[in-house]
């Protein structure tokens, strides 16, 4: 079988040994192509790079060089596949050619056509698979650089092996010692005073072991003039293979914040529910069948007014309907089948009997929200309010100005 190939370097500073071997690569490749000659070594570094060959057939001696110097001191690397070539078997420079990248090493007394052939494939391929395999990680390595949590993967002994951008970013800016590669991450965390850094390197540990397939925990990282939160994630990799760990910091800052700001935010309307003596209730309405079995949700003030445990979280509207008077129900009942028949929002005032025995009036007001796509109604959302002070004061007001007007009309009349 011929092979296919464009472009060859052959270094040899022996002009015989370079026609022996030229020959037999006319015996195996297909005609058309070009073999570049390089006798020295600077000849042969200037090929290598500053060209792409095909395949490289490189001889160990070179004068006063070798071919492995030649290797060693391509420090900027090289992407041809090279095969050595020498006039000796010597295991020592087999394995020397194979650290220095060289994909095979032949003895030229040995050298026959189906020997070259098969070394020239072997080492395209070889060449073939380990770009390939350059390409993946480089893929895998700008994906995970694209992420914005600072990652880095440790080995079994907690040595880093890998960091991505955003950990290297972090690392510089802040001036951490230990959190580069090569730096033992364990160690790091062991070595510390926070009690939290103990506790991550536990974790870690952990997961290494398979006592867990994750551990994640949430952090505080202050300093005088900010104010900083993170989550920081351990993951195990999968499959067979060396033990290695993925470490990964997730600023959670903006989260952390938004919490408080919710929680306040929902202090804020609690206090002024309270003040206001209004509340706000959602009535879920699927299923369908029976409401009256369905979940009611309720803000503190919903539940202080009627009288249940604060935020009580099992209540249905048959739970709230037991609260108001039986003449009080057709009402109710009426306005809300309107507003699931309509479309409309109801209001309405009726009582309340707590539970000691106090009658409290009540202003409600709701509407229906339905799926836009369907149709079909989700929840009832609405509020209520305690106007029992309200409706006293009226009447209270409504009977002075009765007996203002009994007596201007006795006055009249007198």
């Amino acid at each position: 079988m011929s092979l296919r190939l464009n472009h060859v370097l052959l270094v040899d500073d022996n002009e015989d040994d370079y026609l022996i071997v030229s020959d037999l690569l006319s015996d195996v490749t297909e005609a058309g192509m070009e073999i570049e000659w390089a006798s020295t070594y600077d000849e042969a570094y200037d090929a290598l790079s500053h060209k792409q060959y095909d395949v490289c057939l490189l001889d160990y001696r070179l004068g006063l060089h070798t071919g492995l110097d030649l290797l060693r001191d391509l420090t900027h690397g090289y992407t041809t596949p090279v095969i050595l070539l020498t006039g000796m078997e010597d295991y020592e420079v087999d394995v020397a050619a194979a650290r220095a990248g060289a994909s095979d090493y032949l003895v030229k007394s040995h050298i026959n056509a189906p020997l070259l052939e098969r070394s020239i494939r072997y080492a395209m391929q070889r060449k073939e698979s380990e770009e390939a395999l350059l390409q993946a990680q480089l893929f895998a390595q700008s994906t995970v650089d694209a992420l914005p949590d600072n990652i880095a993967v440790v080995n079994e002994y907690g040595i880093i092996v890998a960091v991505n951008a955003a950990w290297r970013a972090f690392a510089d800016v802040n001036s951490l010692v230990g959190a580069v590669v090569g730096d033992n991450y364990l160690r790091v965390c062991h070595a510390s005073n926070s009690k939290e850094a103990h506790r991550i390197a536990g974790g870690i540990r952990a997961v290494m072991s398979g006592e867990k397939d994750l551990f994640f925990t949430e952090y505080d990282c202050h300093s005088a003039n900010d104010q900083q939160w993170y989550e920081m994630r351990a993951t195990r990799f999968s499959g067979g293979g060396p033990i290695h760990v993925v470490i990964a910091h997730e600023n959670i800052t903006a989260r952390k914040q938004a919490e408080v700001q919710l929680l306040e935010s929902e202090a804020d309307l609690a206090r002024a529910q309270q003040i206001a003596r209004l509340g706000s209730w959602e009535l879920d309405l699927v299923p369908t069948e029976n409401v009256y079995h369905n979940r009611v949700r309720g803000s503190a003030e919903v539940s202080r007014i009627f009288g249940f445990q604060p935020l009580q979280t099992d209540l249905t509207l048959k739970d709230f309907l037991r609260v108001v008077p039986s003449e009080e129900h057709e009402s109710i009942n009426s306005a809300m089948s309107q507003a699931l028949q309509q479309g409309k929002p109801y209001r309405l005032d009726h009582r309340i009997m707590l539970p000691d025995g106090a009658e409290r009036i009540v202003h409600e007001q709701a509407e229906v929200v339905f799926d836009e796509r369907t149709g079909t109604p989700l929840k009832m959302v609405g509020t209520v309010q305690d106007i029992t002070e309200r409706k006293q004061a009226e009447l209270s007001l409504k009977k002075s100005q009765q007996r203002l007007a009994l007596a201007t009309e006795s006055a009249h009349m007198g």
